[in-house]
């Protein structure tokens, strides 16, 4: 999900759970960064058969069980990336779990905060934007092959797209979703060139 997150730097101070969680599904989510207390990650396990966005829904319920949440001006850690890892693997059916990760961590994050729909599907497109990136840029063999499945997800997130356009509060962002959803292919061809610009 690299591909599509710009890591920002985040406001510091002192958040309830749905603020924080507003916060994390709009920048990074994952467990490492973090500092937890002890009696809140009791009983939070990783979901074992999920492989890619396992660690978004830890992250998720453990920002759930949590009253407060500090977010502050300081990186103690050093990220490396790891080239063989799911997520930097060769496209196969693992990819998708992009989407599905995201699906499962809405139902469990909305459960408690549906305040927070909005944010979910938009966490959802992003998940469906890097299978897209990756899907359109794999072999013809690996297309054919999973091509049903794909085809599924995409009338899943086009179902989504009304509500997400009319409930977005930046003009920018319904411009760029309303572009998405009918020329995926335009946006991403954009989105490469103002990130070879960039470089």
């Amino acid at each position: 999900s690299a591909f599509w997150h710009k890591i920002k730097k985040l406001d510091t101070g002192v958040y309830n759970n749905e603020k924080a969680l507003s916060v994390m599904l709009n920048s990074y989510v994952s467990p490492w960064g973090r500092l937890y207390k002890k009696i809140i990650l009791d009983g939070i396990v990783f979901k074992t058969d999920i492989h890619i966005g396992e660690d978004l829904i830890f992250v998720a319920e453990a920002f759930i069980r949590s009253a407060k949440i500090s977010f502050v001006d300081f990186c103690g850690y050093k990220y490396y990336t790891n080239f063989e890892s799911a997520t930097n693997s060769a496209f196969s059916a693992k990819k998708f779990e992009h989407i599905t990760s995201r699906k499962y961590a809405k139902e469990l994050i909305c459960s408690k905060l549906p305040g927070l729909e909005t944010d979910c599907d938009l966490m959802i497109l992003v998940g469906y934007m890097v299978v897209f990136h990756e899907y359109s840029t794999t072999s013809k063999h690996d297309k054919d092959k999973y091509k049903d499945e794909f085809n599924t997800h995409i009338r899943y997130i086009k179902k989504m797209y009304p509500s997400m356009i009319k409930n977005m509060k930046s003009i920018k962002n319904k411009i760029l979703l309303t572009s998405f959803s009918f020329m995926p292919e335009l946006y991403l061809m954009v989105k490469k060139i103002k990130n070879a610009i960039r470089k």
